[in-house]
């Protein structure tokens, strides 16, 4: 970076120009001896959220320059939905759409018990998922996505295992899963957690995928931006994307990843408690549709760490039909048992 936007940026901040539009700017702009051409030009950055400010170049380099800090403020978007699905012990489901998952969201807010709330997880679970869906997951994203692809096998080999009603396999088997996805989104984003288990790590990795959204992203045609409009914390007030991720830390945090010892939840999906025998009643088909949206949460995250993926939701192919039928077969074959 050669001129100094930083110290320019103060400046105008300093003055109170950037609220009073363009033609203030490029007054303060003039008065200042710079050697090199320079331009300003009013900018919107068009995510879930207009974001006002200025396009300021100076020779070959660009800024943005927001027009206030105060436009970032306000809670919206998915932040109500999101608590409200984290309390049926769920990330903010991805592929779905806002049409379903919102009256969903608005349903959960209003019960209380555990009794209540898992009776609903199942509800919703029934409507999300059947065999038809699990194939055209594992077809058209577990299969093709950068970060889930190495996992596709164990992924389809826990979806057999379910429709044979075999939970506790199904369960164990995605959870290595999980944390090899996670892996894979960290090294495309430059964390190294090869040999982490630890939630710091994880979240840490999802937190490097959300500031390279924001920088890589939302910023992408700036060589440089104010640092307090790149915090993690102030894009989630309103952008969706890093909202869904944040759903996924806090999931990790609460729930999958929490210290046994302080864990609580009475679903019984906590990590070290399972695989070290500590908590044994953790194979409800919930708990699987739990997992199997955390890694659906985790696939569109890594499209956001690099990976080229679509981010709609995958259709039926002579594949999936095959598989769909199979695990038909499987569910009916248990059932019979």
């Amino acid at each position: 970076m050669g001129f100094d936007f930083r110290q320019l940026y103060r400046r105008c901040c300093r003055s109170h120009v950037l609220p009073n539009g363009v033609d203030s700017v490029r007054k303060l702009l003039a008065s200042i001896p710079i050697e090199l051409p320079w331009n300003i030009e009013e900018r919107i950055i068009q995510r879930f959220k207009n974001i006002h400010g200025y396009r300021v170049s100076i020779g070959n380099e660009v800024a943005f320059f927001p027009l206030s800090i105060e436009q970032f403020d306000g809670p919206i978007g998915l932040t109500r939905m999101r608590d409200a699905f984290l309390r049926l012990g769920l990330v903010l489901p991805p592929y779905y759409p806002m049409g379903f998952l919102s009256p969903m969201g608005a349903r959960a807010e209003k019960l209380n018990s555990t009794a209540e709330l898992e009776e609903f997880a199942n509800h919703l679970f029934a409507e999300m998922y059947n065999e038809s869906r699990i194939a055209t997951f594992c077809t058209g994203v577990y299969k093709t996505n950068a970060a889930v692809a190495p996992y596709y096998e164990h992924i389809l080999e826990s979806a057999k295992a379910y429709y044979a009603k075999l939970y506790r396999a199904a369960i164990l088997t995605l959870i290595p899963c999980v944390e090899g996805i996670i892996r894979n989104i960290g090294h495309q984003v430059g964390k190294d957690i090869s040999t982490e288990i630890t939630k710091d790590a994880f979240v840490d990795a999802l937190s490097a995928v959300q500031k390279r959204y924001i920088r890589k992203v939302v910023y992408a045609d700036y060589d440089w931006v104010p640092s307090e409009i790149t915090e993690i914390g102030v894009f989630d007030r309103f952008d969706e994307a890093i909202q869904m991720i944040q759903s996924i830390k806090f999931f990790l945090e609460a729930s999958l990843y929490e210290h046994t010892s302080r864990y609580s939840n009475a679903i019984g999906l906590n990590r070290h408690g399972i695989v070290h025998g500590l908590i044994g009643d953790f194979h409800s088909p919930a708990n699987y549709w739990r997992l199997i949206t955390l890694i659906n949460g985790l696939s569109i995250t890594s499209i956001f760490a690099g990976h080229a993926a679509s981010l709609f939701f995958p259709g039926e192919t002579p594949d999936s039909r095959v598989l769909t039928r199979s695990l038909e077969t499987m569910k009916r074959l248990a059932g019979e048992q």
